[in-house]
């Protein structure tokens, strides 16, 4: 049985007893026994419960079918710089951005002539009615992982899709959306995979957008940035846990 869903315990009494148990713990709330258990989000796992064996750190962060399909669409961070063209920044706050951070951060970006920006919102962004999204946002496009793709610059909620942004290279700013990308942001950063400027949901947006002009302003900073991201997250997370799974699965067959 393999579980991932907000608060593991709420699965782990329905998993097959006689077999193994495989738990994604991110938020390390699961408190139970488990064969496996992974943690994706954090260089290591802290958490309570017994585990046979653990997996974490950002080798084992999956990424989606999608996002792999489009690697290498994006530009090379190290190309030359067209004087003419302004980098292009995609601000992204997750699918539903209950504290409307987007609201917050996105308008002062998108006022500011240095740089061409792109905001997606999700389906239940601001409610799930369509008009209720902001006028200058992009809801739910089918294409996102592209649009990530080709960006210069991502400023990203600290959740997920931090690490699609690692795969693809995209040097990326990130901003804590909820309460549980508040100690997630920061390790995440130490890698230098990204900076990571706090919680949006009250930081100043100024700030943001003086850290937008300075990293789009440095490319080599950007090139680094890049570089290391490719090598924090290399996309072959789903690969190494489907092994770790099928080899528990063998062994307990």
């Amino acid at each position: 049985t393999v579980v991932d869903l907000p608060d593991p315990d709420e699965a782990a009494p329905h998993a097959d007893p006689t077999g193994p148990l495989v738990v994604f713990d991110d938020r390390e709330l699961f408190s139970g026994d488990a064969a496996i258990v992974i943690q994706p989000s954090m260089p290591g796992w802290a958490g309570r419960a017994r585990a046979g064996r653990v997996l974490a750190g950002y080798a084992f962060a999956p990424i989606d079918e999608a996002y792999l399909r489009v690697a290498g669409i994006g530009p090379p961070t190290a190309a030359p710089a067209d004087p003419r063209a302004r980098p292009t920044v995609l601000v992204c706050f997750g699918g539903s951005d209950p504290a409307d951070v987007t609201g917050r951060i996105a308008p002062g970006l998108l006022g500011d002539a240095r740089w061409a920006t792109e905001v997606v919102v999700g389906a239940g962004y601001r409610g799930d009615r369509p008009e209720a999204a902001a006028p200058w946002a992009v809801r739910d496009p089918a294409d996102l992982p592209r649009r990530l793709a080709v960006c210069d610059i991502a400023v990203l909620g600290a959740g997920t899709m931090k690490f699609e942004a690692a795969f693809l290279g995209r040097p990326a700013i990130l901003l804590a959306a909820a309460d549980d990308q508040l100690p997630v942001g920061p390790a995440f950063a130490a890698t230098g995979a990204a900076a990571f400027l706090g919680d949006g949901r009250t930081i100043d947006p100024a700030a943001v957008t003086a850290a937008v002009a300075r990293l789009a302003a440095d490319r080599p900073a950007r090139q680094r940035m890049s570089e290391r991201a490719r090598e924090v997250v290399d996309g072959g997370g789903a690969e190494r846990l489907a092994r770790e799974i099928v080899a528990l699965a063998d062994r307990s067959a």
